[in-house]
């Protein structure tokens, strides 16, 4: 259901170490408002929220509330070459980035289906520790994928039967997002 791959090819390495070179940087800029997302989300249990038992799959939740993440800073062509990699591991396939994420420590994406952008998803995280999980459940089958020590990529599909799926961190943690669409061969 999602397939996880660590070890990565090195020219995609090359842009992903460029951002977690400056990881300390992100962590102590303003757009990290730590205060700020603490301050609003302080009332939220996020181990609570990511629990399996917390899930009701009966409603659809089709995007999680992520308004309190700190969108990374992230100059827009390392994003298209990160994007241009991720082609070249998946060919046939168009990479257009769907998100960049600080996560606090403490900080989550509660459960969710993107069941309004079925794609295949690729997600790329780093954090220092591998302090982290991403759950997931899909029918009867479910699952948490651990965080690793420096970078890592989980590829999952969002279509039928959904994917409810939502991530958690103990420490800071960075996630960069992308949607896998077919290539027109015509």
């Amino acid at each position: 259901m999602v397939e996880e791959l660590q070890n990565l090819p090195d020219k995609l390495m090359y842009y992903l170490n460029n951002i977690s070179n400056d990881y300390e940087k992100y962590i102590q800029s303003p757009e990290y408002e730590y205060s700020y997302y603490k301050e609003r989300m302080g009332r939220y249990n996020a181990k609570n929220e990511t629990s399996f038992k917390s899930l009701n799959t009966n409603n659809d939740i089709v995007m999680a509330h992520n308004k309190y993440l700190s969108k990374l800073p992230i100059k827009p062509n390392i994003v298209e070459a990160i994007g241009k990699q991720i082609e070249d591991m998946f060919p046939g396939y168009n990479a257009s980035n769907s998100g960049m994420h600080l996560y606090p420590s403490g900080g989550f994406l509660g459960w969710h289906t993107n069941s309004n952008a079925e794609y295949t998803r690729v997600y790329v995280s780093y954090s220092k520790q591998g302090n982290g999980y991403f759950k997931w459940l899909r029918n009867d089958l479910k699952g948490v994928s651990q965080d690793t020590k420096g970078w890592m990529m989980r590829v999952f599909d969002t279509s039928k039967p959904y994917l409810w799926h939502c991530v958690y961190t103990d420490e800071p943690r960075i996630s960069i997002g992308y949607r896998l669409t077919e290539l027109n061969n015509n």
